[in-house]
């Protein structure tokens, strides 16, 4: 039997207690398929994130061994970082990674761990304190 990732994400779901913690996920095992992305190096003045992941590379693979981490964080973190699920994966001969965006499971071992605390640490340099940071949508209806 094998998983797609949204079965995957259902079968993580079952099995969280709470919806308003944060997990840190780990899934080890035998791949049938398995889809990154990365976006390329940027430079000064940095482009929008919208527009950084338009120029994004794709790479697939199949019937591949590897690592799965990441995190399912709350509706309410929603700003601070990303809701829901966030996956990265590499995989054993660390060969192959990048920003999941799909994959099926054939076999493998899935590890939750609860996260109550999180903290966020702000940079102390001079340009962070001159930058003005809005979210990218306020950007957008103001250009």
């Amino acid at each position: 039997m094998t998983f797609n990732i949204t079965e995957v994400k259902h079968l993580i779901d079952s099995f969280i207690p709470s919806e308003n913690y944060l997990y840190g996920i780990k899934i080890s095992g035998e791949f049938s398929t398995v889809k990154t992305r990365s976006v390329p190096k940027q430079s000064k003045p940095y482009p929008l994130l919208s527009e950084v992941i338009k120029k994004q590379t794709t790479f697939e693979t199949k019937n591949i061994t590897g690592t799965v981490v990441g995190f399912k964080m709350p509706e309410y973190i929603d700003g601070v970082n990303v809701k829901d699920f966030h996956f990265h994966f590499l995989s054993k001969d660390e060969t192959f990674g990048g920003h999941l965006l799909d994959l099926t499971l054939k076999k493998g071992t899935i590890e939750l761990e609860t996260i109550k605390d999180f903290r966020c640490l702000l940079p102390s340099t001079e340009n962070f304190s001159k930058t003005k940071l809005i979210k990218e949508e306020t950007y957008l209806q103001n250009k």
